[in-house]
């Protein structure tokens, strides 16, 4: 398993996806000598993350796959030598949702203790101190995903930070056999494609957090989160109304406009910049599939936005690129993965 570089061939991910580095795809420490292995791994690896391997050999034995999908990064991870993985320097934005593969005693020490078993899953954050201590061979796979992502459907997103929580094991495993697909699968996929598998993912994690019945914390807590739940799912049906706002989803919901925006503060964010975000992501993927049907103005329009300005100005915002130039990337690299399939054939 050799090396090669990682780049974003993609497309304005360098703006979709929040979880920034400069990674190599395929990182196996048994392609140098045993005396420069632990090296390596820092040097490939840990650089990049901010997270310090301490260990009592210099033999490190381990191997990573790495993926960015969308606003994603997939992690496969092997380690055969026992050792302790401290982060070192805070990322601000960012979760870790790792699940453990390998039947191996490893202990979580962070805003909670917590002991993995094979078939477990943990999320936690980025921007705080913690330590994973393998006490033998492990293999865990990794989700690396922007904490407002999340926080952005996931109401009490904070509770599965801050507790040590149990998952629903058929769902664990049903998003580790996704993950191996999508690792194994070719990366040089279309713009619409790689975004429909990271949907996909995205939704199976949130289905198994919300799944979790540990998380809710009393009758109360569940009515506003139920609630909640019931107010994304109305806003999610209408986001192409460019009339949505706070009082006439109140009064479709029979809610007062105080109690919505008392309930959306739970996400911490207001109805109005859930409707962008979801406004915004609907019209990048809908960018992304070039098919020829509509012009970008079309594409604004049909997902609520009357002023063309304002959706351009949003949209370099949020993506970092203007529409425009997000779908000139698009059809750039969709035609030089063209080019190079018609090569290998």
């Amino acid at each position: 398993m050799g090396t090669q570089s990682f780049t974003r061939a993609g497309v304005g991910t360098t703006a979709v996806c929040a979880h920034q580095f400069d990674m190599p795809t395929w990182v196996d420490s048994c392609t140098v000598a045993p005396a420069e292995r632990l090296a390596f791994w820092k040097d490939q690896v840990n650089r990049h993350n901010g997270v310090e391997i301490v260990c009592s050999t210099d033999d490190f034995v381990g191997r990573m796959h790495t993926r960015v999908i969308g606003e994603l990064a997939l992690h496969d991870i092997a380690i055969s030598t026992p050792h302790r993985a401290i982060r070192r320097q805070p990322q601000k934005d960012l979760c870790f949702v790792s699940l453990q593969l390998a039947p191996t005693n490893c202990r979580f020490n962070g805003r909670r203790e917590h002991e993995f078993t094979s078939g477990s899953m943990l999320i936690y954050q980025a921007s705080d101190a913690y330590e994973l201590d393998f006490t033998g061979e492990s293999e865990s796979l990794v989700i690396a995903v922007p904490k407002s992502l999340l926080s952005h459907r996931v109401s009490n997103l904070q509770t599965h930070l801050d507790e040590a929580l149990h998952y629903d094991p058929a769902k664990v495993s049903m998003i580790a056999n996704l993950m191996r697909g999508i690792l194994a699968s070719d990366p040089n996929a279309p713009q619409a494609v790689e975004d429909s598998l990271a949907e996909a993912l995205l939704n199976l994690l949130v289905a198994t957090l919300f799944d979790c019945r540990d998380a809710v914390s009393s009758p109360a807590t569940f009515g506003a989160y139920a609630m909640l739940q019931r107010v994304r799912a109305y806003l999610n049906d209408n986001i192409d109304d460019p009339n949505l706002n706070p009082l006439g989803v109140a009064e479709a919901l029979g809610i007062t406009v105080s109690y919505l925006h008392k309930i959306f503060l739970q996400s911490q964010t207001t109805l109005m910049q859930y409707v962008l975000a979801e406004r915004l992501e609907r019209c990048r993927r809908d960018l992304a599939k070039l098919d020829g049907k509509d012009g970008i103005s079309q594409v604004a329009y049909r997902w609520g936005f009357n002023d063309a300005s304002h959706f351009s100005r949003s949209f370099r915002k949020r993506f970092g690129v203007s529409p425009r130039e997000y779908r000139a990337e698009v059809l750039n690299r969709n035609e030089l993965l063209s080019a190079s399939g018609a090569a290998r054939v």
